[in-house]
């Protein structure tokens, strides 16, 4: 069960990593339309909402790329050793 788990992830992967590139692609083209649109005043609409369209294609997209890269490296519970020999970090703020 283990195994058959493993290899439909391995067939996600790619599959989804495309779909992240497919979405930011298309909001890059989708934004430059609005954008070539509004400066010919075809279709006005201020700068910040162009960039607003594309900032959305672009979260999206990026949500799409970063689900594979959890999906391929599988989380352990850390043991006491690993625990311990991790550096110690500030607890403060700065």
């Amino acid at each position: 069960m283990e195994q058959f788990a493993r290899e439909v992830v391995a067939v996600l992967i790619p599959i989804v990593d495309l779909v992240g590139a497919v979405v930011i692609g298309a909001g890059v083209l989708v934004a430059f339309v609005a954008y070539v649109l509004s400066e010919l005043r075809l279709r006005p609409q201020p700068y910040e909402g162009v960039r607003l369209l594309l900032g959305r294609f672009l979260a999206l997209g990026l949500e799409f790329q970063l689900a594979p890269t959890s999906w391929a490296r599988p989380s352990r519970p850390p043991t006491t050793r690993s625990a311990s020999s991790e550096p110690s970090r500030p607890s403060g703020r700065r």
